[in-house]
């Protein structure tokens, strides 16, 4: 929602820098690609060493999903395809070279199909679901964490968004 906000400057350079080079730094990539329908942002890409592709307006609007606009990049590029391809967005400019080299490492050597990124949630308790239409909250909370004290829970993830990494195939489809 925040217009240019991958141009805009963080630490003295734009956002984007920051995704960029921990991909070059990461010592993996054949190339690096950023897909946009903003010729500035393509052309701050280019700048700092990154090839780009320019995306179709119907996949740029509010409501479009990453998803098609990975898909639609990849049957773009197959001419460039490779076992894997990683989606890393210019929103985690703190993502370091050596957490897309786990990425990459894992993997490969388990064969799986995705990576995704994700931390740890300092209160495990917090259940994110609609309420019923009755709001009645009956079942609602797990029952393994119910008469339980939040330092007896076991420690519960979310996806950071920070790295997603997938067979060509996977991100394909």
């Amino acid at each position: 929602g925040l217009k240019d906000k991958n141009i805009r400057l963080m630490a003295g350079r734009p956002l984007i820098y920051w995704c960029i080079k921990a991909a070059q730094d990461s010592g993996i990539f054949e190339s690096i690609w950023v897909n946009s329908d903003a010729s500035k942002i393509l052309s701050v890409a280019r700048q700092y060493g990154a090839e780009y592709q320019l995306r179709p307006a119907e996949l740029a609007t509010d409501t479009s999903l990453v998803a098609d606009a990975i898909a639609d990049g990849l049957r773009r590029l197959s001419y460039r395809k490779t076992d894997y391809a990683f989606l890393i967005q210019p929103t985690s400019p703190l993502l370091r070279p050596s957490s897309i080299q786990f990425a990459a490492d894992y993997i490969i050597d388990k064969d799986a199909d995705m990576v995704v990124g994700v931390h740890p949630v300092k209160d495990p308790s917090i259940v994110v679901k609609p309420l019923p239409l009755d709001l009645s909250l009956r079942d609602w909370y797990p029952k393994e964490f119910r008469d339980k004290n939040r330092q007896e829970l076991p420690t519960a993830y979310r996806i950071n968004g920070y790295i997603f990494a997938a067979k060509w195939e996977v991100f394909a489809e």
